[in-house]
């Protein structure tokens, strides 16, 4: 809600000139407009996470939930020597696992299993319903001209683990 005001304040002052009034802003206006950001912005600290979660491949859509576990995915080659090939070698993506402990540290990130990363896919992509434990994400696969054709699949967890995905 803050971050949308504050998106709207910055409206307010772009629609000063569009809406044909080419003047600069008065210092009470300023000071108003400055007061009325500062107040309804909330703080972000950006960090970037440790060796642990970010390796030398690409880590993408990452989301902590409330008990502490970070998913996000990760796009790494089979060997550290076929990084400079990109899709021409063994390269996949993986949805991981990881938690975050008290002390501000991450658990060694591990792949959901393989219910969820086939390995004949690229796994990316996801959304978990914390609530109601679905669990919905992108399959890609090369079709026969080369081209990357992406599908939803869904699977529910429940205290079995993963359900056997289907597409959604």
């Amino acid at each position: 809600m803050r971050i949308s005001l504050f998106f709207i304040g910055v409206l307010c002052f772009a629609c000063l000139s569009v809406a044909g009034q080419n003047r600069h802003l008065t210092d009470s206006e300023r000071k108003e407009l400055q007061e009325y950001i500062r107040r309804d912005t909330l703080p972000v600290d950006v960090k970037v996470l440790p060796s642990t979660i970010n390796s030398h491949f690409s880590e993408y859509a990452g989301t902590l939930y409330p008990d502490s576990t970070l998913l996000f995915t990760s796009m790494r080659a089979d060997r550290d020597e076929d990084y400079d090939h990109f899709f021409e070698t063994s390269w996949y993506c993986k949805i991981y696992s990881s938690h975050l402990l008290p002390d501000g540290n991450y658990t060694f990130p591990t792949a959901l299993p393989s219910i969820i990363n086939n390995h004949n896919y690229f796994n990316s992509n996801y959304f978990y319903d914390y609530h109601n434990h679905d669990f919905i994400y992108s399959r890609c696969k090369r079709n026969k001209e080369g081209d990357l054709k992406c599908e939803l699949w869904h699977s529910p967890y429940d205290s079995r683990g993963w359900s056997k995905p289907f597409q959604a």
